[in-house]
Formats: C-alpha cells, sequence, structure tokens
C-alpha cells in the first residue's frame, strides 16, 4: 500500500489539492493513506471475493491503513518533542554557571546519627500484652458482627417461612 501511496495518490494530491501535508503533525499524509487503503484493499478483495468484497475490503484497508499512519505520526511527533526537550536541556545546562561558594570547614560529627527504617515512618515496637488485648478487641468485634449476621439471617429465615405458608 506504501508504493500505492507514494506512486499514485500522494503526487495525485499533491496536484490536484491545495492541502499542504508536509508538515511532520499528527495529520501528516493521513489521506494519503486512507485513499490508498481504499483503493489497494477494495481491489485486493475484488480479487478475492468479486463484487460483495469491495465494501468491507475498503472499510477493512482504511481503518487499518489510516491507524498506522496515525501510529506512525505520533512516534514521529513524539520523537522530534524528545529532541527538543534534550536541546533545550543542553543549553540551558551550557548556560549556568559554575558557582563555587567557600564554606567554613565544619568539625566531623562525633557520632554518626541513629536512624532506622522503623524510626523515619514512626514505627513502633508494641508489647505482647498489648499486641494480645487488640487482637482480642477485634475478635470480640468480629463475633459480634457474625452474630448480628446470623441474627438477621434468622429473620430473613423466618420471612421466608411465613411467605410459603401464606
Amino acid at each position: 500500500m506504501k508504493g500505492l501511496r507514494e506512486w499514485l495518490v500522494t503526487p495525485s494530491l499533491r496536484k490536484y489539492a491545495s492541502v499542504n501535508q508536509d508538515k511532520p503533525t499528527r495529520s501528516f499524509k493521513l489521506t494519503d493513506s486512507a485513499l490508498a487503503g481504499a483503493i489497494g484493499g477494495g481491489s485486493w478483495n475484488y480479487h478475492l471475493r468479486g463484487k460483495a468484497g469491495v465494501v468491507p475490503g475498503i472499510l477493512t484497508a482504511v481503518v487499518v491503513c489510516t491507524a498506522g499512519q496515525v501510529a506512525a505520526n505520533e512516534v514521529r511527533v513524539q520523537r522530534i518533542n524528545y529532541i527538543l526537550r534534550r536541546k533545550e536541556r543542553e543549553e540551558q545546562d551550557k548556560t549556568k554557571e559554575v558557582r563555587v561558594v567557600e564554606r567554613p570547614l565544619q568539625p566531623a560529627p562525633q557520632e554518626p546519627p541513629k536512624h532506622s527504617w522503623l524510626d523515619r515512618f514512626k514505627f513502633y515496637r508494641v508489647p505482647d500484652e498489648e499486641y494480645l488485648n487488640k487482637l482480642k478487641d477485634k475478635s470480640d468485634q468480629t463475633k459480634s458482627s457474625i452474630m448480628a449476621i446470623e441474627q438477621r439471617m434468622n429473620e430473613l429465615k423466618l420471612l421466608l417461612d411465613e411467605e410459603h405458608e401464606v
């Protein structure tokens, strides 16, 4: 399809259309690819299936070729943006001045600071008795929740039994 696009469709569109598609944007050569896909897909499917295959071939090829061109255009635009950002970053690095600031020497610390991972996130050790009490409280809460659910289930069973008796 690319040969068809480059040798037939693009020259025809440039000759008869006043659309300027030379800029590398997200819509670069979308119409060229769609038209080439329509011609190629329609003729190929006509060759395979006859007259009944022309419209499905056109639609399928247009969607596939246009999606491929959109993907290629997006890659091209992202590449250009990456190159521009890299150049800007290099220019900024060149313009930065290196400043040397002299600071008075500070004495070395006597003892390295004692920071552990647990101190940074404010974790602390819980005594065994306190942990057991918390577990018992949680167990009691869970048991009371289970009892409430069982009570509600019994109530619903009674309601169902009453409805079936009526």
